[in-house]
């Protein structure tokens, strides 16, 4: 009788625990693609979904690996923000996620400054901030 109370006094913590981590979680949502040329070492890709104050970006990359240098990201107004990165990321996998200092940010588009061997796809993600999240 006390192992069954004890139980399902676990289970009951365990789905409460789970409810708020769902909750708060937030997705990764696909803002931008673009083809990269080899040998290439800056492109400028416009950002899908603006008007969202983004809190992280993260990047992807198919068909081989690329490294990135720097981002430099745009809010609607023009005004730049510059993010060093240092990325190297291989096929199928991603980037660190870069936090952007200020979820107040809408941007527009992003250049990123990189080096490839060979052509590859770069996918952009973003996080929105906490507060647009709902």
């Amino acid at each position: 009788m006390i192992k069954s109370v004890g139980l399902k006094l676990m289970a009951v913590a365990v789905i409460v625990l789970l409810s708020s981590v769902v909750c708060q979680a937030r997705e990764w949502e696909r803002l931008g693609a673009e083809k990269l040329r080899e040998k290439g070492n800056q492109i400028e890709i416009g950002l899908a979904g603006s008007a969202t104050a983004y809190s992280a970006l993260k990047f992807g990359v198919q068909n081989g690996p690329i490294h990135i240098k720097r981002m430099i990201a745009y809010s609607e107004l023009g005004i730049p923000y510059e993010f060093d990165i240092e990325a190297y990321i291989k096929p199928g996998e991603f980037s660190p996620s870069v936090d952007i200092s200020n979820p107040e940010i809408v941007l527009d588009r992003i250049t990123l400054i990189y080096y490839t061997k060979k052509r590859v796809d770069i996918l952009v993600y973003g996080m929105t901030s906490p507060e647009k999240a709902d």
